[in-house]
C-alpha cells in the first residue's frame, strides 16, 4: 500500500514494491515500517540520500528494520525500485532462476527442470 492505494497482488508474507520516477529537482519521502526489511535501488540517474549520501544508479542501499524515513532528492531524472518486506528469517539458496530454502532443494528443481516438470 503507498498513499492509501492498494495494490493488486497477493503475497504469501506482506511486501511493497514501488517503481518511482523522478525528474531532477523533485524529492521524495518514504515512511520505513517498523520490522521490514527495505532496500533502495537506484536503476538510473541520480540522487542524494538523507541529505548525505550522492547515489548514482545502479547502486542499491539496504537499510535496517527500524521504523523511520528515507528522502531522496534527484539531482538528475531518476527511476528507482524501493523493496520493502517482512523477513522470512529462513535460509536461502540461489540459483539463477531458482531460490530455495536449500541445496538439495536447488538441486532437485534444477533436475525437474531439465527433465520439464517445470
Amino acid at each position: 500500500m503507498y498513499g492509501g492505494v492498494e495494490g493488486p497482488a497477493q503475497t504469501a508474507s506482506p511486501l511493497h514494491l514501488w517503481d518511482v520516477y523522478l525528474q531532477a529537482g523533485d524529492g521524495h519521502r518514504i515512511e520505513l515500517p517498523a520490522g521490514q526489511a527495505v532496500s533502495v535501488a537506484l536503476l538510473s540517474g541520480g540522487a542524494v540520500l538523507n541529505g548525505l549520501q550522492e547515489l548514482a544508479g545502479p547502486e542499491t542501499v539496504i537499510f535496517t528494520t527500524d521504523a523511520g524515513q528515507i528522502q531522496l532528492a534527484a539531482t538528475e531524472d531518476a527511476h528507482y525500485l524501493v523493496l520493502a518486506g517482512e523477513p522470512i528469517k529462513e535460509p536461502i539458496a540461489m540459483g539463477d532462476p531458482f531460490v530455495m530454502n536449500t541445496e538439495a532443494e536447488l538441486r532437485d528443481a534444477y533436475q525437474d527442470f531439465r527433465m520439464g516438470k517445470l
